[in-house]
C-alpha cells in the first residue's frame, strides 16, 4: 500500500508542477510583448524626447505584479 501513497504525491506534485509551468508559460508571453513593445517603442521614439516616457524597471515590475 506504500506505493499507492507515493503515487498520489506523486500525481500531486505533477499537477502542482503543471499550475506552474503554465503561470511561468503565462509570464514568459507578456515578457516577449513587452520587449517587443520596448524594441518598438525604441525604434519609433528615438526623435521623441524623455518626457511622458515610462521606465522599463516600472513596466517590468508592473507586468511581475499582474502575475503574481
Amino acid at each position: 500500500m506504500n506505493w499507492v501513497v507515493t503515487l498520489l504525491q506523486l500525481e500531486e506534485q505533477n499537477q502542482h508542477l503543471r499550475e506552474q509551468n503554465q503561470k511561468c508559460n503565462a509570464q514568459l508571453e507578456l515578457l516577449r510583448n513587452h520587449l517587443a513593445h520596448s524594441q518598438l517603442v525604441a525604434g519609433v521614439g528615438k526623435d521623441r524626447s524623455s518626457t511622458g516616457v515610462r521606465n522599463s524597471k516600472d513596466e517590468l515590475k508592473e507586468l511581475h505584479y499582474k502575475i503574481v
